[in-house]
């Protein structure tokens, strides 16, 4: 099972870290993290990520909070949509 570290913060946010270090490989069109070094004896498995899991899972190496990983997301995706011409302003 994945799991992740928790702390609660100062002011109340908790940040998140995953337990296990992860490489996140292309394996033909598929993101895939696989359990690194020691890690890969305790977790036994791959996980199969797509875009938005793979750039969450980079961002889970360090502790970050939800909301941080929210802003991010938006961040990449409203501005990639806007300077596409998807959606405007």
């Amino acid at each position: 099972m994945l799991k992740l570290l928790q702390r609660k913060t100062e002011r109340g946010f908790y940040l998140m870290k995953l337990k296990y270090d992860f490489i996140i490989q292309k394996v033909g069109d598929t993101q895939v993290a696989v359990p690194a070094g020691d890690d890969a004896n305790r977790f036994s498995g791959i996980i199969k990520l797509n875009t938005t899991g793979a750039v969450i899972f980079e961002m889970l190496k360090d502790e970050i909070s939800a909301e941080q990983i929210a802003r991010e997301l938006v961040r990449r995706y409203v501005n990639s949509l806007i300077d596409s011409g998807v959606i405007e302003q």
